[in-house]
């Protein structure tokens, strides 16, 4: 898979952070079942996303952060076009400004756009360390395992994904 996201956030509090990605753009390559796949080209995909993230302070340092989204889904090709309903629930523990490491799991449900069979979309459980060096630049790497039900099967399918994840963000310059 590749990808290219933006995103906008409001920080409402500290526990409270309020996002909108007006432009996401995915190529995503077949999961290799049969020999066939490998030369499959990807499908191309275009999402808008809009979610809310709660944290809360368990003991020092450490948190629980659900996050909630809906994202809207458009394909490229004979795809229907989707609604996906998104929940994370994680910990979160911040060994200081710079490092901290998440554990969590986080349920896809599509609510459009498909058959009955297929209301369940995936499942992810993942663990991630973090860096950030500066206040632009954030390093993510982990490990995420996948149960997903792709359109085109009924039965799900296993994947077990490494991911290294590089943010830059653009600071709004404070008013002279």
């Amino acid at each position: 898979m590749y990808t290219f996201r933006t995103w906008l956030h409001y920080k409402q509090n500290k526990d409270v952070v309020y996002a909108l990605s007006p432009f996401a753009y995915f190529s995503n390559y077949k999961i290799i079942q049969k020999e066939s796949d490998a030369a499959a080209k990807p499908t191309n995909e275009y999402r808008f996303t809009a979610s809310i993230e709660l944290q809360h302070e368990l003991a020092t340092k450490f948190y629980v952060v659900d996050r909630t989204a809906i994202e809207y889904r458009v394909f490229e090709g004979p795809i229907k076009n989707t609604t996906r309903l998104r929940n994370r629930l994680a910990f979160r523990y911040d060994f200081n400004a710079k490092y901290n490491l998440a554990i969590g799991d986080e349920i896809l449900v599509n609510t459009t756009g498909t058959d009955a069979q297929h209301l369940f979309d995936h499942n992810r459980t993942f663990s991630n360390f973090s860096y950030k060096p500066n206040s632009a630049v954030k390093l993510d790497v982990g490990y995420i395992y996948i149960s997903r039900l792709t359109k085109s099967n009924i039965d799900l399918i296993a994947e077990n994904n490494f991911y290294l994840n590089f943010t830059f963000t653009l600071h709004e310059k404070p008013h002279s």
